[in-house]
């Protein structure tokens, strides 16, 4: 019902319209983010509103990666794994392909802890395991002399998050598991199952 009760309120003010398919999923974020937050405006440095400004929690991405400064280069015989037949989201970040995988992959970084799961989604109760084989070296730029990166291939890793209540659901224990279903410095595949 509360749902309802806020569109009956502020459905001009949302400002609905149809979307590309690209734009699809920026979208439902900003009208769910728009229904969360309601009227709460975040003001910027300058005093003017700004919805998106959040304060930096810290250094999260990780040292930087010397060979992230350099051209991405694909190499001529690169084709895309067959597991990315289908892209989910398809987005450009400011930050280069190693660094971005050691902070997602790797279990000493507290970026998907700390930046996304907490911060972002404003889950709670966080828990991130290890991975199933390799665990300190998965996500690091460079494997140590005798590990072989294929053989960080169907490791695993599961965690658990408390997802806020919404207008939609009771808050609710959700428990996943990554996979690791290719992984080269060209291209990341991981299939994620939660429940």
């Amino acid at each position: 019902d509360d749902i309802f009760r806020y569109v009956e309120k502020k459905g001009m003010e949302m400002q609905l319209g149809i979307k590309r398919n690209n734009d699809q999923a920026s979208f439902m974020f900003a009208a769910l983010r728009e229904i969360r937050n309601g009227d709460k405006k975040r003001m910027s440095e300058d005093g003017e509103e700004d919805e998106d400004a959040r304060p930096i929690i810290g250094p999260l991405m990780g040292p930087a990666v010397k060979e992230d400064n350099s051209e991405a280069t694909v190499p001529p015989d690169f084709s895309p794994p067959d597991v990315l037949e289908f892209v989910g989201l398809e987005t450009d970040l400011p930050v280069g392909f190693l660094r971005l995988r050691w902070a997602m992959l790797n279990t000493s970084s507290s970026f998907l802890k700390d930046a996304f799961y907490a911060d972002i989604m404003k889950y709670e109760k966080i828990e991130i395991q290890q991975w199933s084989t390799n665990d300190n070296d998965i996500g690091l730029p460079k494997p140590p002399d005798g590990v072989d990166e294929s053989s960080f291939l169907h490791a695993t890793l599961e965690y658990s998050y408390l997802m806020p209540k919404s207008a939609f659901v009771k808050a609710n224990m959700c428990y996943g598991t990554l996979e690791i279903l290719h992984y080269d410095n060209h291209c990341l595949v991981l299939r994620s199952q939660g429940f």
